[in-house]
């Protein structure tokens, strides 16, 4: 029924409005637009309100190791990793810091630990190929809105926020929420993006991980019917 009103979560894998995954430019570094929802025609708009409205995002990206490259098991990884709101221990994280995987047969691979200060990962038995998915913890996240034409239109908040906060809390825990800052409706044909500038390169999706996605994004919206 026209004018109706209903919250809705937007994601990676979203129905209710066009999505579109992109990776972040690193050569030259800036930030780019990673994920963009476009409002359909069966909707009137999209509201998002910051305050109202929290992010979880669990950005991933991918690097591949051969055994030689592992020394008693151990290999550091480009990407910055950090504890999952707190815990060290893998099977306590709500997700894990890192994922690894057998390239040959598919398999994912158990860690046995992570040196946090060092970015170094061991895992329990090395295979001949591997394909590290740690978090991407360093650089930063903005919000920008784009017009039918796709001339944008302003960011929401002018600094970026910090990657890294995504994985101090528990996202899924109520009271923990992430809450970023601004405020966008956007109509038919018009676009609210989610940019980073990062060291790393986000991966979305790739052949070999266990899971339909390798990174993940939801925000909480209002859509006018």
């Amino acid at each position: 029924m026209a004018g109706d009103i209903q919250p809705e979560t937007l994601s990676h894998a979203t129905d209710d409005v066009d999505v579109d995954l992109n990776q972040n430019l690193l050569d030259p570094q800036r930030h780019t637009r990673v994920i963009e929802f476009l409002v359909p025609d069966n909707l009137e708009w999209v509201e998002y309100d910051a305050r109202r409205d929290p992010v979880r995002f669990v950005p991933r990206t991918m690097q591949e190791f051969e055994s030689a490259d592992f020394d008693d098991g151990t290999v550091a990884v480009d990407a910055n990793l950090q504890p999952i709101a707190g815990e060290t221990d893998l099977e306590d994280q709500e997700y894990p810091a890192v994922v690894a995987v057998d390239t040959g047969t598919g398999e994912e691979v158990d860690v046995e630990s992570i040196d946090y200060a060092l970015n170094e990962v061991t895992l329990e038995e090395v295979p001949d190929a591997v394909k590290l998915y740690p978090i991407m913890s360093d650089g930063y996240l903005k919000v920008e809105g784009f017009n039918q034409f796709d001339q944008p239109q302003g960011t929401l908040f002018p600094w970026g926020f910090p990657l890294f906060r995504f994985h101090d809390m528990e996202q899924d825990r109520r009271g923990r929420e992430i809450n970023l800052h601004g405020y966008a409706r956007w109509d038919r044909h018009e676009t609210l993006a989610f940019k980073i500038d990062a060291p790393q390169q986000i991966v979305w999706e790739d052949e070999h991980y266990p899971d339909s996605y390798v990174s993940t994004f939801e925000v909480d919206v209002r859509i006018g019917l």
